[in-house]
């Protein structure tokens, strides 16, 4: 029975250490965020690393703990749609970490087990437009047939993409006007690679005969602008200004660019 009693209290004893270090661990990645120590964990729960080693492992394993409802699905994303929301009206500098995870219904340490802090979730904002306008465009640059067709899809999907993820967009205007290493990156990341696929697209449709030539980037300028400004208007001024659907305004934009690189109806 002695044997028995003492492997009862054992577990008693680790468990109840096993919680404390939690406990600690969660207080101190709230604080300084994901990149604390264990030394820092074992200090505040009183213990030492060894322990912490014992009970579960290492530092990603004692991560991977505390943030266990960081594997559940879309967390990542609810994240980053919060952020994207909160950065949009109170700016980034006007943010904090613990306003994200009030948000995005998440605990600070599952917050930071996901982003080291705000310009880890800028460039995440970056990524997930990056993904949803390269879509976009590649799909609208790859399609086949007349110019009259691919360019009225692409209107209708850029502007749909850009009024649904239209506080990215804000975001990423904000930011880029005041962060070099972020413009770097959204220039590298989305201007380049997409600006050059639709001066691409554009000049084959002047090799082909169906456009005027002309320089293609002033093309592409007057694409995407006509698109972002309807949509960051519609968002901010929706109210107050009777503007036409989306669809109807895709299509009127589809005819105006098309009438301005294009002899008439022959190439439409």
């Amino acid at each position: 029975m002695l044997p028995t009693r003492m492997s009862s209290r054992y577990r008693k004893d680790a468990g109840a250490m096993r919680d404390r270090i939690l406990t600690a661990a969660r207080a101190v990645v709230a604080e300084r965020g994901a990149a604390v120590t264990l030394a820092d964990i074992a200090r505040r729960a009183e213990t030492t690393t060894v322990t912490i080693h014992r009970h579960f492992g290492d530092r990603a394993g004692l991560l991977a703990a505390i943030g266990q409802e960081s594997d559940a699905p879309g967390t990542r994303d609810r994240i980053i749609a919060a952020a994207a929301r909160l950065f949009a009206a109170n700016g980034v500098a006007g943010t904090t970490m613990e306003r994200i995870a009030e948000d995005a219904g998440v605990s600070p340490p599952t917050l930071y087990w996901h982003f080291r802090g705000k310009d880890d979730i800028t460039r995440a904002l970056i990524g997930t437009f990056e993904a949803k306008i390269e879509g976009v465009i590649g799909r609208m640059a790859s399609a086949p047939g007349a110019p009259g067709a691919w360019f009225g899809t692409f209107f209708r999907n850029a502007i749909a993409t850009q009024l649904e993820n239209v506080d990215l967009v804000r975001v990423m205007m904000t930011e880029v006007a005041t962060k070099p290493d972020l413009a770097d990156l959204v220039c590298r990341k989305i201007v380049l690679p997409n600006w050059s696929t639709l001066a691409r697209a554009i000049d084959s449709q002047v090799a082909e005969g169906r456009f005027r030539p002309g320089p293609a980037m002033a093309r592409v300028v007057a694409l995407l602008g006509m698109v972002t400004y309807y949509s960051l208007v519609r968002r901010i001024f929706g109210d107050r200004i009777d503007l036409p659907p989306p669809n109807e305004v895709a299509d009127e934009f589809q005819r105006m660019f098309l009438e301005g690189v294009t002899d008439g109806d022959r190439n439409r």
